[in-house]
């Protein structure tokens, strides 16, 4: 059985916790707004199509510093990294990705808005930029993450509505105006996602189902758009809210090179 093919069947036992009682609509997830000063430790790793030979190491880190700023809104400054190493490659490569801050608007477990920017800070730190382009394959929907010389503004309007036995579910309406090439050429993404919050006893589950339209490419639809399914469950009561998650290509480009990634979470 592939690695997809167990990933799908988890996707469904996860849905069956959940699907009895709401529609699963859902994206990435975003940071939650905070009370108390939070770190939280992000790590994936992706699994690409011909990557066999990728080190069982290479992965994304990333960590976000979060901290309230005023009644309902909290700041959140982050910076991804990405470390990749092969066996037909006695390096190893260190890529930072671009600094990001952003503001998170509600209260904690109920997002209602988020606008952040982030700047033209990626580059390799040893080795040279494959570990951005490693990177980049499975987040080409938010690519200002990792392509050098980017800058970009995005922002969302996250409307929910409680749900009857605890959780929320409710849409993420925004997009992206990214500025690529040190300010040469403008992109602007739509980007949607659909999103269910659920309590299953000590444990959340999480679902979102995100898409991306690059609204001023003309390359074709196929490859203007992604569709990820991300599923995932935290322990909100358990110390540093620990959680997994998995993250699944459904539509694109990006399907062709990106077969799934799983990853942890932790808040210190």
């Amino acid at each position: 059985m592939s690695i997809r093919s167990r990933a799908l069947i988890l996707a469904g036992v996860l849905f069956a916790l959940v699907a009895p009682t709401t529609p699963v609509l859902g994206q990435t997830f975003p940071l939650d707004p905070v009370d108390d000063p939070a770190f939280v430790v992000h790590w994936e790793k992706p699994f690409l199509e011909g990557a066999d030979r990728l080190a069982a190491w290479s992965s994304i880190l990333e960590l976000d510093a979060v901290v309230p700023v005023g009644d309902a809104v909290s700041l959140a400054i982050g910076l991804p990294f990405s470390l990749l190493s092969s066996d037909f490659d006695d390096d190893t490569h260190l890529y930072a990705g671009a600094l990001r801050a952003t503001l998170l608007f509600g209260e904690p477990g109920a997002l209602s808005g988020f606008l952040g920017v982030t700047f033209p800070t990626a580059t390799a730190l040893a080795g040279d930029d494959d570990a951005g382009l490693f990177a980049a394959i499975p987040w080409w929907n938010e690519r200002e993450k990792w392509v050098d010389e980017s800058w970009s503004v995005r922002g969302a309007l996250t409307p929910s509505k409680p749900l009857n036995g605890g959780g929320r579910i409710g849409l993420r309406l925004g997009g992206a105006l990214v500025l690529l090439n040190g300010g040469d050429n403008l992109d602007a993404d739509l980007r949607v996602a659909g999103w269910l919050r659920r309590p299953a006893g000590s444990a959340e589950i999480r679902a979102d189902l995100a898409g991306t339209y690059a609204v001023t490419n003309d390359d074709g639809f196929r490859e203007q758009s992604t569709l990820f399914l991300n599923l995932g469950a935290d322990l909100p009561e358990t110390g540093g809210n620990p959680g997994v998650f998995v993250r699944l290509p459904l539509y694109g480009v990006v399907e062709d090179f990106h077969e799934l990634s799983i990853g942890l979470k932790v808040a210190l």
